[in-house]
């Protein structure tokens, strides 16, 4: 390891040195885990530190920010980040919850996130709603559903929760009062492309540059929107019984700002508008419930960043 220490910052030479560097020290750090001497996810993160700080290094990102290790000493940073993410979830689900006031669930209903993740933010909107039926987290990664239904028990979440790995159109038909997904349109055009292109969607999440990179590609596909629309229509009606509600939530992510990817939400919304138009083909009613932009904390969403209709006709309406 001590080739870092040694490392020469000076003219064409950094990009190899770095590369020959990461390499070595990569090699040497998966030497280290088949000892058993160390976790995994103790060599995963190294492996990952030294490949952030190479893409720092060598895109000159050092002269804007750090890359500093975490110091376990540092309480009040490490204490500054937690609240900065429980205020990001707090303010995602005070936004569900002013949508959600609108609609009037039935108190022991059954609703649906979909693609809640490690977080599940359309729950806890609905917990600060006041809502105490059933909701079922639905997700692909077994993970992350076991973390969001974790994390639900530690709010003390008045609903009743569920889990169920699988796709939504693996959903049976009719299921549900309400159906709700938060920033589910970018993971769905995100998946839909990567199954076509043969490529393994979580490995992009390890890697910035390549998440980015993606993304610009699919930007640039306009028939995509006419490839994932139609079958989401289809899945979203069926899966919500008569007078059922569908509402989902796509604002500019974190991510997307950080990594300057605004041009992805424009194409979401390409997407929510195509939408829009395919629901209504299909008889369901728009519901305008965000008439005017709301803001919690730093987060703020308009009704543009909102499709929510109810399906099928008027019987059983909520």
């Amino acid at each position: 390891m001590g080739g870092i220490g040694q490392l020469k910052c000076s003219g064409g030479q950094v990009t190899s040195s770095l590369s020959a560097c990461l390499g070595r020290a990569a090699a040497r750090a998966v030497r280290i885990g088949r000892s058993r001497r160390y976790d995994p996810v103790e060599v995963e993160r190294f492996i990952g530190d030294l490949s952030r700080a190479t893409r720092r290094l060598v895109s000159r990102e050092y002269r804007q920010s750090s890359f500093t290790p975490r110091n376990l000493l540092r309480i009040p940073e490490r204490t500054e980040e937690l609240f900065l993410d429980l205020t990001f979830y707090w303010s995602v689900g005070q936004v569900w919850r002013e949508i959600l006031q609108q609609i009037e669930l039935p108190q022991d209903g059954r609703v649906a996130e979909v693609g809640c993740g490690y977080v599940p933010k359309v729950a806890c909107g609905l917990h600060y709603a006041g809502f105490a039926g059933t909701i079922e987290l639905i997700d692909t990664d077994a993970e992350a559903l076991s973390h969001a239904a974790r994390f639900l028990l530690l709010v003390g979440a008045r609903g009743h929760a569920t889990t169920r790995r699988g796709a939504l159109s693996e959903t049976p038909p009719a299921r549900f009062d309400a159906l709700f997904g938060n920033h589910l349109l970018d993971d769905l055009i995100l998946s839909s492309y990567c199954a076509r292109r043969g490529v393994e969607v979580g490995p992009l999440y390890a890697c910035e540059e390549r998440y980015a990179a993606v993304w610009d590609e699919i930007v640039t596909d306009a028939s995509l929107i006419d490839r994932v629309v139609p079958a989401l229509a289809d899945t979203l009606v069926a899966s919500v019984r008569p007078g059922g509600i569908v509402a989902l939530l796509d604002y500019p992510s974190f991510t997307h700002r950080a990594l300057k990817l605004t041009h992805v939400m424009s194409f979401v919304r390409q997407v929510a508008v195509s939408l829009r138009r395919a629901l209504t083909d299909k008889g369901a009613t728009s519901l305008e419930l965000l008439q005017d932009p709301v803001t919690f904390d730093r987060l703020t969403v308009s009704g543009d960043d909102l499709v929510a209709f109810r399906c099928g006709g008027s019987d059983g309406e909520l």
